[in-house]
């Protein structure tokens, strides 16, 4: 439409702040097996969507792990808020936990486990940021950490490096000949307690010897490590053991330099076995380190035995383990950041010293670590009508759920944290934390020390406790460092303004030009986004800014600026000192009181 030469114009005038366009940051996504559920309804390595109060799609959910979850995250939800909005993975059970967590942990090539809640968005138009694996972030395994030689041995120029069980690798480092550390080049996956090894083979020789024992008829004893075989001399018959290495004087029985300790030991036996009356007329004992055994050969006329122990091995080592990361919570960091969210993982619920160790390899400010196993019952199996018993369970599904209604109680505004909340749906906490309010010293405490939240169970007539009854929430951090991120209410909630930023900015992108008014415009938008936080009691302050030194001319000749957005979470309540002295004022007061009332007493009686 053309516009008209004599009539009226009306144009949309576009510059108005836009108001701040929320996000859901308490849609939950659950990455876990569940072997019984409706595959057709759940496939594996794909993210569906469901409320938690949905009776079909819980029934389809079977009874594993995603199921038990879910249903603890129903038990905490607020009143009148009926659902918790659920992306969930199955994924398959493995042949062993790490199978499992192998699984869970996913992978970025083919999208599955963890990775698939990236698909959400585009498969299902939502976003899940409460991430969750309850029950599979709190187990680790071991990784050999290093290698420490004690004894390098000496002419070596070959030292293959074995580690047993297998599953490490390393090379040796040999200076001089002489093995002086070994390169790991894979630190190996073993199970917690699994006692490792090193050894060290090779065409050198080890740092100790230990002398034959004769027995039997054997005739004369030469110098150490040489023994003298004299009855009935056959030229030829000759056994040279040094390092790994075994010559025979018959040519069908010798073994290259190289040979591996099996194929040494298997030789040496055939030719013992081999001979027909086992005349030997020399045997030269020049072996190192751990033992190789031969019992009771025959050997020679008049049943002369022998038993030779001796070191094969060409240098000596100890093995030193470290722990190794979850691979989930490995993962975790980098799946939440794509998704602006954070997870909740749990230890192994082993105790104390378990939850600190596990506490250790933790440092990104989107996890949340907690020690806090519950007793639960178990699931009612189909087809029964009753309960098979009671179980143990992570309780990162509580905190999951917590979240959803904390979020739910304050409008889907994630600025609050959970702790001082009260926990439902359970029967008792595997792990009874010691906990008073006025001691540091107690294991509940020591442990939110170190940013672990816990659940603790409130004691009737102890003022102490962290409530009269029931069992509470505590814990306020997340696993940084860093005071600046420490809080998990205050991560969440700088997720929620940056995301509400971008909604209102990318309506300016394009569509206004890098002008004062259109500089403006995406300043007063950023306004209404701190605005409408200050009025939902949301943030402390927040200030919007055009600074000089963070532009220049060539970037706006781009159409490019920056602008700062600063803003000021209010941390939760972690601690109240209470300075309690005397307070004169009170008896002046008092004085002067009584001062006045005895003025007004009659005459006689001031005497």
């Amino acid at each position: 439409m053309t516009t008209p030469r004599y009539g009226m114009v009306f144009n949309n005038v576009n510059n108005e702040p836009r108001p701040a366009q929320p996000s859901d940051l308490s849609i939950i996504g659950l990455v876990l097996p569940s072997d019984d559920a409706i595959a057709a309804t759940y496939p594996l390595d794909t993210p569906i969507a469901f409320d938690s109060g949905d009776a079909t799609a819980l029934a389809a959910l079977g009874t594993g792990p995603l199921y038990k979850t879910v249903v603890t995250i129903d038990n905490q939800l607020a009143d009148l808020q009926t659902s918790a909005r659920i992306v969930a993975v199955r994924v398959a059970t493995g042949a062993d936990i790490d199978a499992t967590i192998a699984n869970i942990a996913g992978n970025p090539a083919n999208g599955s486990g963890l990775y698939a809640l990236l698909k959400a968005k585009t498969l299902l138009g939502e976003v899940p940021r409460l991430i969750g694996a309850p029950g599979y972030t709190g187990t680790s395994d071991l990784g050999v950490q290093s290698v420490t030689i004690t004894g390098g041995g000496t002419g070596f120029t070959n030292a293959p490096v074995t580690f047993n069980p297998p599953g490490a690798t390393g090379t040796a480092i040999i200076a001089n000949g002489v093995v002086t550390g070994v390169n790991l080049t894979a630190p190996g996956q073993y199970d917690a307690g699994t006692v490792v090894t090193c050894s060290i083979g090779g065409d050198g020789k080890g740092a100790t010897v230990s002398g034959p024992t004769l027995t039997g008829g054997a005739v004369g004893v030469a110098a150490t490590g040489a023994i003298n075989f004299v009855t009935n001399p056959v030229v030829g018959n000759t056994i040279t053991l040094d390092g790994t290495v075994v010559t025979f004087g018959t040519a069908a029985n010798d073994v290259v330099p190289g040979a591996t300790l099996a194929a040494t030991l298997a030789n040496l036996a055939a030719f013992c076995n081999a001979s027909a009356d086992a005349n030997i007329s020399l045997c030269t004992y020049a072996a190192t380190a751990t033992a190789l055994t031969i019992t009771d050969k025959t050997l020679g006329v008049g049943g002369n035995a022998f038993t030779l122990a001796a070191n094969i091995i060409g240098a000596t080592a100890t093995v030193a383990m470290q722990a190794l990361a979850n691979p989930i919570c490995a993962n975790l960091p980098a799946i939440c950041a794509a998704l602006f969210g954070c997870a909740v993982v749990g230890s192994d619920g082993s105790g104390q010293q378990g939850a600190l160790n596990f506490r250790q390899v933790l440092s990104d400010p989107r996890l949340i670590p907690t020690d806090a196993w519950e007793i639960i019952q178990s699931p009612i199996p189909a087809g029964q009508t009753v309960s098979p018993g009671t179980e143990y369970q992570d309780g990162a599904a509580v905190a999951l759920g917590l979240f959803a209604r904390v979020d739910f109680q304050h409008e889907g505004l994630p600025f609050w944290s959970i702790s001082g909340q009260p926990v439902q749906g359970i029967l008792g906490l595997k792990n009874s934390y010691p906990f008073s309010l006025v001691d540091g010293a107690t294991a509940g405490q020591e442990l939110l020390a170190q940013n672990i939240s816990v659940i603790e169970r409130g004691e009737i007539g102890d003022e102490t406790a962290i409530s009269a009854s029931g069992y509470v929430w505590a814990g306020v951090w997340n696993a940084s460092s860093d005071p600046l991120q420490w809080f998990y209410n205050k991560r969440r909630g700088r997720d929620w303004t940056h995301l509400a930023l971008m909604k209102s900015i990318r309506l300016r992108l394009g569509t206004e030009n890098v002008t004062p008014q259109g500089v403006q415009d995406v300043l007063n938008d950023m306004n209404a986004v701190g605005s409408y936080l200050i009025m939902k009691k949301a943030v402390l302050g927040f200030k919007v800014s055009f600074n000089a030194a963070d532009n220049s001319v060539d970037a706006l000749r781009q159409g490019q600026f920056a602008i700062a957005y600063n803003q000021e979470e209010p941390a939760p309540i972690t601690q109240v000192t209470v300075n309690s002295g005397p307070y004169r004022e009170a008896l002046t007061f008092e004085l002067s009181t009584l001062i006045a009332q005895a003025a007004q007493l009659p005459a006689q009686f001031l005497n």
